[in-house]
């Protein structure tokens, strides 16, 4: 894991990676290029990336948070300039609803 400014997002975001490029991950046969963890509201938020939030409702939207998602920049940018590798551990939970 690691950051890069995304001209779509127009701000730096955490982008999510398995493979030595530094932007490609994998999970078995499945890639993706450019996943990133960012603030989103809805599925087509997603496309491939995970958005960042604690809260949705039965409308399956997610409340956007954009102060989580400067949070886990700020400790990535840390981590980074410390010189630290950054690993993300990710738990798909079913969705209580």
């Amino acid at each position: 894991m690691s950051t890069r400014y995304s001209p779509m997002l127009k701000r730096d975001v955490a982008v999510i990676y398995t493979e030595d490029d530094k932007v490609t991950a994998k999970n078995g046969s499945i890639s993706f290029k450019y996943a990133l963890a960012h603030a989103g509201a809805t599925h087509k938020n997603t496309e491939g990336c995970i958005l960042v939030s604690d809260e949705y409702d039965m409308n399956e939207r997610i409340t956007p948070k954009r102060d989580q998602e400067q949070e886990i920049m700020r400790r990535v940018k840390q981590w980074e300039s410390e010189g630290k590798e950054v690993w993300l551990h990710i738990i798909n939970e079913p969705q209580a609803g």
